[in-house]
């Protein structure tokens, strides 16, 4: 009897034993279909994404227009410009310089300028007229032309001729502006000043004032050492100095009243302390350089 029990007892636990070894199997199986489901997203994640679409940008019909309108509107303003510039006188400037020594130059008009060492000159012609910008000192000598006034432009001051032989003269760093007429007739402006000069006249801006008088000077030297008085006082002198020696003789300090005394003498190729020593002796007056500037006392 118990053999038998023990017989049945054996078969149940077979056959639970038979389930849980199926059950199992089937929780493998399915746990295998799980990871192989896993492992297909995994890879379909991982491949490449798929090439983007390509957009392209449809330009509206007006575009293509406006470009065309453009081709054909742009060159004909730069056109106008160029032509509104010349016409209204915007041509370039030549640019002429001495340096080492004076130089003669012929200008575009004809003109015929000496233009002294370290000086420079810009000109230019135009449909109004000729002009001139001067740095330093020259002599012109222009081509007489009614239909095209000749302008020289000095810092704040305006030279302006039809046809004449004259010197102007100005410096950088500097407000004098001096002009001397050999021949003819000249103009010269300076803020709301204006003078007219004729032969063997000159006229100097000061910065604050434009005065005129005659010239003591007798010649107008560009190129040389060589000054040459009649009947001159001793500021027309200093005035002739200034020029002569420029950039050697820095400046003139007046601390004497005026001088009565009027001079006619010449000086060439001398040295700047020689002349100060020879104007000691025609002056009633104690002349002293020091450093490049001349004190002119009683």
């Amino acid at each position: 009897m118990d053999i038998l029990k023990n017989k049945e007892t054996n078969s149940q636990i077979a056959d639970i034993c038979g389930k849980v070894s199926q059950d199992g199997v089937k929780t493998a199986l399915r746990a295998e279909k799980e990871k192989e489901r896993a492992w297909r997203r995994v890879w379909s994640r991982a491949k490449p994404a798929a090439e983007p679409r390509r957009w392209s940008i449809r330009r509206p019909a007006t575009w293509s227009v406006m470009a065309r309108v453009a081709a054909v509107v742009v060159p004909l303003l730069v056109m106008t410009v160029f032509v509104a510039r010349v016409g209204m006188g915007g041509a370039d400037f030549t640019h002429y310089a001495a340096a080492a020594s004076a130089d003669t130059i012929q200008l575009a008009d004809g003109s015929t300028v000496i233009l002294g060492k370290g000086s420079e000159l810009d000109f230019r012609m135009t449909k109004s007229g000729r002009e001139a910008r001067l740095c330093g000192i020259a002599l012109f000598r222009v081509r007489h032309d009614e239909g095209s006034p000749f302008t020289v432009d000095a810092s704040n001051a305006e030279v302006r001729v039809l046809g004449t032989t004259f010197s102007v003269e100005h410096w950088p760093g500097e407000e004098r502006v001096r002009t001397r007429v050999e021949q003819g007739l000249v103009s010269m402006s300076a803020k709301s000043d204006e003078v007219k000069i004729k032969a063997g006249e000159e006229a100097i801006w000061t910065g604050e004032s434009l005065t005129k008088s005659a010239s003591a000077a007798g010649v107008i030297t560009i190129d040389a050492r060589r000054m040459e008085f009649r009947s001159a006082s001793l500021r027309q002198v200093v005035d002739e100095m200034l020029t002569c020696y420029h950039g050697e003789l820095r400046g003139v300090r007046f601390e004497a009243s005026e001088d009565t005394i009027l001079i006619t003498t010449s000086f060439v190729d001398q040295s700047l302390e020689s002349v100060v020593d020879e104007l000691n002796l025609h002056f009633d007056k104690k002349l002293a350089l020091h450093n490049g500037y001349l004190t002119i006392s009683d």
